[in-house]
């Protein structure tokens, strides 16, 4: 079956580094826990969004999609067509919904680069932790060592 609706064609970069950290991040998670690409998540009544990347639970309530307060980190991998939304209107929303962390991955213009948001309890918005590049250890919201650049290289 085809869908009509237009939508941003992701590149290579995009695919590759959304594989790779899945796949690191479910290397490195809790047992219970797993990362997902591109799951549906129900953010608000008639408000749905795909994140690149969630880690939920293993099991979810719903097997076709994912209530908001199931999403315990969101990552957005801006692409070229979807940087507004993903730089200004999913984190606003994301926020205001409550899931506790964010990373905006960026691709483009030098190195990769992950900024990482952290929910403030009680005002419903993100804190941003300073954006890391190269190699990097990250205690938010789990402890992972993960090398950025790796994301997107050719094997």
């Amino acid at each position: 079956m085809f869908d009509d609706c237009p939508r941003t064609r992701l590149g290579q970069a995009h695919l590759r580094a959304t594989n790779r950290l899945v796949h690191r991040l479910n290397q490195e998670l809790p047992i219970r826990l797993e990362a997902f690409a591109a799951p549906d998540v129900v953010v608000g009544p008639a408000v749905t969004h795909v994140p690149d990347v969630v880690v939920t639970a293993s099991e979810w309530r719903d097997e076709r999609r994912l209530a908001v307060d199931e999403v315990l980190l969101a990552v957005e991998i801006i692409s070229p067509g979807s940087w507004r939304e993903d730089l200004i209107v999913k984190p606003v929303e994301y926020a205001e919904a409550g899931i506790p962390h964010l990373w905006i991955i960026s691709l483009a213009d030098g190195p990769v680069t992950l900024a990482s948001y952290q929910l403030v309890e009680g005002d419903r918005h993100y804190r941003q932790q300073r954006p890391l590049t190269g190699v990097v250890d990250i205690d938010l919201p789990w402890l992972l060592s993960l090398d950025l650049d790796a994301l997107t290289a050719p094997r």
